[in-house]
């Protein structure tokens, strides 16, 4: 077993392979960011990819509190475990759905509802397994460079699932969503639960932290910043198809690889000004690129919205 005895050092083995695991679970989240095309291919319209698409972002959403407590219940690593191979399954499951979108509402939405639960659960048990890896006085560099694995994760799945689509159909993007899920199951194998439930002194629930005024603040502009992220995710895809273009795998790209060149230079320009001075130019930024979808006229457009 791998766990990270060099209390000092961030980049240990035991960090790679969970960097890994992270990478390969995000891909197989993100090939879903195709499934609008699906809805529509079973004859569904854009409030049904919105509401199957909201589905599971609500799920994951709603399902966070109780997830965070039982991943300090079960464990980091039981709980990722337990996230990456339902993942693996529910993938498998799309296969089995076939015929006409109003033959097959509901259990589409139930199954949508159970992918949002266990992707929360795999984000929740996968971000805090790291945290527990990362030295406390490399924190912030920590964190930084392992959601840089994720926004990598981002730009590739999108990438992976329309190239998979276009060339073999949605039968084998489900299978290929399915096997990202299983290399991210295999990566964390060998890394040690980290977790002690024992050493765990005080319990605070979820909505008590709430009472905090700054945090509840916080909690609102994360919600609405999630949100708009949530309606980009479902429908930046068909989108694009309907305005001519055959892939929206460049507006993902640019998206991660500003996000992720952002990330590596944004920490020190916070040290400098003081994050409440950069929310709000980022949120400001960030709308930018939103409208700039309503111009959308061709490849250069599509980049410069990501």
């Amino acid at each position: 077993m791998l766990d990270s005895s060099d209390t000092n050092r961030l980049y240990s083995t035991a960090f790679l392979m969970l960097s890994a695991a992270n990478f390969f679970m995000i891909c197989s989240y993100a090939c879903f960011f195709v499934f609008p095309l699906f809805i529509i291919e079973i004859g569904g319209s854009k409030t049904d990819i919105g509401i199957m698409m909201g589905g599971m972002s609500l799920a994951a959403v709603l399902g966070r509190p109780w997830i965070s407590s039982l991943v300090d219940l079960i464990g980091r690593k039981s709980s990722f475990t337990l996230g990456c191979l339902s993942m693996v399954v529910i993938s498998l499951i799309y296969i089995s759905l076939q015929g006409e979108l109003a033959q097959m509402y509901l259990p589409i939405f139930l199954l949508r509802l159970a992918h949002g639960i266990f992707v929360a659960m795999s984000f929740v048990a996968v971000f805090t397994f790291a945290t527990d890896l990362i030295p406390p006085s490399k924190l912030n560099e920590g964190i930084g460079m392992f959601g840089v694995t994720g926004l990598l994760a981002m730009a590739m799945g999108p990438m992976i699932a329309e190239a998979v689509v276009l060339t073999a159909g949605f039968t084998y993007m489900f299978i290929t969503a399915s096997g990202l899920a299983l290399l991210a199951f295999l990566c964390h194998l060998p890394v040690r639960e980290t977790y002690n439930p024992h050493n765990r002194t005080t319990k605070i629930s979820f909505f008590s932290t709430l009472r905090d005024r700054r945090l509840s603040v916080n909690t609102l502009i994360i919600f609405l910043f999630g949100w708009g992220i949530a309606v980009y995710g479902s429908f930046v895809t068909p989108y694009v198809h309907t305005k001519g273009l055959p892939a929206a795998t460049p507006y993902f790209i640019c998206y991660s690889a500003t996000a992720i060149i952002t990330r590596l230079l944004g920490g020190r320009i916070a040290d400098q000004v003081g994050e409440i001075r950069l929310i709000p130019i980022a949120l400001i930024i960030t709308s930018i690129g939103f409208v700039s979808l309503v111009f959308l006229n061709g490849w250069v457009m599509l980049c410069f919205s990501g």
